[in-house]
């Protein structure tokens, strides 16, 4: 493993201040944190320092001043951060604004320089000289289960985005090579039973999407995985700009949020893999195995029990786990993908109608992570203005991608030479990397989770075991010359033949599920009737008892805050 970059901070006190901010940044950062004094710069290979002048001589290493050490915005009000295009800038913020909270209750700016971003009142973030930059406002301390990510996030990413930028230059980042920024948009609950589905026209989205460049992802219920119209199942075939993944089973209340016993939730994921197999072979289609839980809410059993059958990642709202320690919570949804407890990545995603999401998906990209929408279909019942607005700014990204969020889960990893060792990694349960000749080995870096003993990673038909090693999880690849693309997967030790249990279709559920369909279908009729108000009522009276339903009995585990 390569030696971690070692960072001055000064005064030495900055540190001691700061034992859990700087514990998680050494923790997601190859660096160490030392305390030093003002011009000890020796054996460093960049500096932080927490108020005072700026430096009066040439860096010999790359410094970070903050110019107010000691004060902290409050939340509001919001003032809105330009970025500019200097070279020093990630060019996935370049000339990008952001809306950061309490600036406008500070008077002062900085002077001189070039400025590197601002707001209406002046710059917040400039380059003094070549290596040596200042930021007006300085991170402190985390909360006792305050995870870093909520420094960068939506309205709060002035503290850590220069020093982001920092450890970048100071730890090698450019040396790793990376997937691109990856996009796209999800909505949940449509069927294929028709040419639309509530105010969803598949052709006219697909029309859409293709002008507007974007991707959107259609979350299907398995359980209606019995019909595909064929108008509607051609906007899905390969090349086209929609996809198809997984949204729940039955969609039930809460039906992936109980704590059962992994053996008994197994069988409710293989019947979710037969309907969708079942349609790919009718149609034919192609279903991610990208699990979208109905109503955010996945228990820690439940996303266990999905990995057998093959499901490889969940898409859901952002959390970290309720019962991981605070070193972990700190440290939660920072990488390319968060990795549960039992070993599911999951992909972040956020409101499509949400206006802080415009922010925080930027954010998003800018720590490598896809940026993932979602909505449903009375999101657009204006009209698809909603998503051009929000591809028109992510297109804005340079490099941007859309995809399927399939394509997304199989690229979240990253790749780095190191002699004839290729590092992997891999944020993934599957995936391939291109292999340099003279390539000897490829050492996967998994990011640590419990259940790691329970996993094999395989590849060219061989099995090879998973080890904890410096807080991480790794394996090694042998490669044979002439190699040029390695895949590879893991797999529970326990994988074996389908359980024996098949669950029965539950009236019930399919009773439910027709007067959802029933109703969303009805939508866009009821409101050129005028009777929008009425249903309006019918879904908050729903709510409340779904509400009620939950207070009373709500499901533990995985489900963040």
């Amino acid at each position: 493993m390569p030696t971690p970059a070692t960072i001055g901070v000064v005064p030495p006190a900055a540190l001691r201040q700061r034992p859990r901010l700087f514990s998680a940044l050494e923790a997601l950062f190859e660096a160490r944190f030392e305390e030093r004094e003002a011009g000890q710069e020796a054996g460093l290979d960049a500096a932080l320092v927490f108020g005072g002048p700026p430096a009066a001589e040439e860096a010999r290493v790359p410094v970070l001043r903050y110019a107010l050490s000691d004060e902290r915005p409050p939340a509001a009000p919001e003032s809105v951060v330009t970025f500019g295009r200097a070279d020093s800038v990630d060019v996935r913020l370049r000339g990008r604004e952001l809306s950061e909270g309490g600036l406008g209750t500070i008077r002062a700016r900085l002077d001189g320089g070039e400025p590197l971003a601002w707001d209406r009142a002046g710059p917040v973030w400039a380059s003094d000289r070549p290596d040596a930059e200042t930021a007006l406002v300085a991170p402190r301390e985390l909360g006792h289960d305050e995870p870093l990510r909520d420094r960068l996030s939506a309205g709060r990413f002035l503290e850590l985005a220069p020093l982001v930028h920092l450890l970048r230059r100071a730890t090698g980042y450019d040396g790793w090579r990376r997937p691109p920024s990856r996009a796209a948009f999800v909505f949940d609950d449509p069927n294929l039973h028709w040419r639309s589905y509530g105010y969803i026209r598949f052709a006219e989205l697909a029309r859409n999407a293709r002008e507007h460049g974007y991707h959107a992802a259609m979350a299907i219920i398995p359980l209606d995985c019995w019909y595909a119209h064929p108008s509607a199942a051609r906007h899905f075939r390969p090349g086209e700009p929609l996809s198809l993944t997984m949204h729940g089973n039955d969609h039930v209340f809460h039906e992936l949020g109980l704590r059962v016993d992994v053996p008994d939730a197994v069988p409710l994921f293989e019947q979710a893999v037969r309907r969708v197999s079942g349609l790919e072979r009718r149609a034919p289609l192609h279903v991610d195995r990208v699990m979208v839980p109905p109503h955010e809410v996945c228990s820690d059993e439940m996303m266990e029990s999905m990995l057998q059958p093959g499901i490889e990642a969940v898409c859901r709202a952002p959390v970290w786990w309720r019962e991981w320690s605070p070193e972990r919570i700190r440290t939660a949804r920072w990488t390319m993908s968060e990795m549960s407890p039992s070993g599911a990545p999951v992909l972040g995603r956020h409101k499509v109608a949400d206006p802080r999401s415009r922010d925080e998906v930027l954010l998003n990209v800018f720590l490598d992570q896809p940026a993932i929408l979602y909505g449903h279909h009375v999101d657009v019942a204006d009209g698809y203005g909603l998503l051009e607005e929000a591809a028109a700014r992510l297109n804005a990204v340079e490099g941007l991608t859309w995809a399927s969020l399939g394509s997304i889960a199989r690229s979240n990893s990253s790749t780095r030479t190191d002699g004839d060792v290729l590092r992997v990694r891999l944020f993934s349960r599957a995936g391939a990397v291109d292999v340099e000749p003279g390539t000897r080995a490829i050492r996967v870096e998994l990011p640590f989770y419990e259940r790691y003993e329970s996993d094999l990673l395989v590849s060219g038909g061989r099995a090879f075991e998973i080890a904890s090693e410096d807080g991480a999880v790794c394996a090694t690849i042998p490669v044979d010359d002439g190699v040029t693309c390695v895949e590879m997967r893991l797999v529970r030790r326990e994988e074996g033949p389908a359980s024996e249990e098949r669950r029965r279709l539950a009236p019930r559920a399919v009773a439910r599920r027709a007067s959802r369909e029933l109703r969303d279908r009805a939508h866009p009729l009821l409101r050129r009737l005028g009777l929008e108000s009425s249903l309006r009522r019918l879904e908050a009276a729903y709510v409340g008892r779904m509400t009620a339903r939950e207070r009373a009995g709500k499901p533990r585990g995985g489900d963040g805050r």
